[in-house]
């Protein structure tokens, strides 16, 4: 529908639900995006304060000086200056490309895409095949991708179905409902369902491969966190006598955690 009529998911629930009814879904996902506009946000500051924070250069710095920020859930601290200041930053980058709209868009999925690709897939290779050496003898399995097939999550970190089911479906449903808002801008219907179709199934199951893989071998939930123990991100990156790749190893990593919520 989106693509025959050129209509965003806000013009068209008006067809459904009417010109003051359309107000209600509208609302919920405002809302919503507004949420998602700052997990964003925090999935590109938190590997970008990750990554500068390992920099010779910025040692000794304003922004390396004052009080830290504990990442909750995998215990990491950063310097809160360097932390707010990129945030700040990277909302108004972010912002910033509604300027633009789709074609903004367009050129950063021309970047992200491959970065998520190739970097996901590398560090999926590393914990199937290359990491934790040691706790994988202890194991006793062969590799990481024996590890991976007896994994069993602790007791705390056990989910009932329903809580599954609703987590897999509150994650999303505001996507999902949204998809009007950049089908439209599709050459023709054809195009429009192939795409989206491609995005979600094969698109978003890679992303949970990506980061199920690595949280599954190191026991740890951030991705980002993740990437910079296996030496892919940060001062520590095993591409970091070939500068060039680094910066770009550096990249595919905030992209690749920038994506792996949605």
């Amino acid at each position: 529908m989106s693509a025959r009529t050129g209509l965003s998911v806000h013009l068209l629930s008006r067809y459904s639900f009417g010109s003051y009814g359309s107000f209600i879904p509208s609302s919920a996902l405002a809302f919503t995006q507004i949420g998602w506009f700052g997990v964003g946000v925090a999935m590109f500051a938190i590997p970008t304060a990750i990554a500068l924070n390992d920099l010779p250069c910025l040692q000794g710095t304003w922004l390396l000086g004052g009080e830290t920020v504990r990442i909750a859930f995998d215990k990491v601290d950063l310097p809160a200056r360097l932390l707010y200041t990129i945030v700040l930053a990277s909302g108004l980058i972010m912002t910033s490309t509604a300027y633009w709209g789709i074609k903004a868009l367009s050129i950063i999925s021309i970047i992200a895409v491959p970065s998520i690709a190739v970097l996901g897939c590398y560090s999926a290779y590393c914990a199937m095949f290359v990491d934790k050496a040691d706790a994988i003898t202890a194991a006793g399995v062969a590799n990481g991708w024996e590890l991976m097939k007896s994994y069993t999550p602790e007791a705390s970190m056990q989910l009932t179905m329903a809580a599954a089911i609703s987590i897999a479906i509150g994650s999303f449903i505001s996507g999902g409902s949204c998809t009007p808002d950049f089908a439209r801008f599709s050459r023709n219907s054809k195009i429009a369902v192939s795409t989206t179709a491609l995005a979600f199934f094969i698109g978003n199951s890679l992303m949970f491969f990506f980061g199920a893989a690595g949280a599954m071998v190191w026991g740890i939930s951030d991705i980002s966190i993740v990437l910079k123990a296996q030496g892919l991100l940060g001062a520590n990156c095993k591409l970091n006598e070939y500068s060039n790749l680094k910066l770009i190893s550096d990249f595919f990593a905030i992209s690749l955690r920038s994506h792996s919520v949605k």
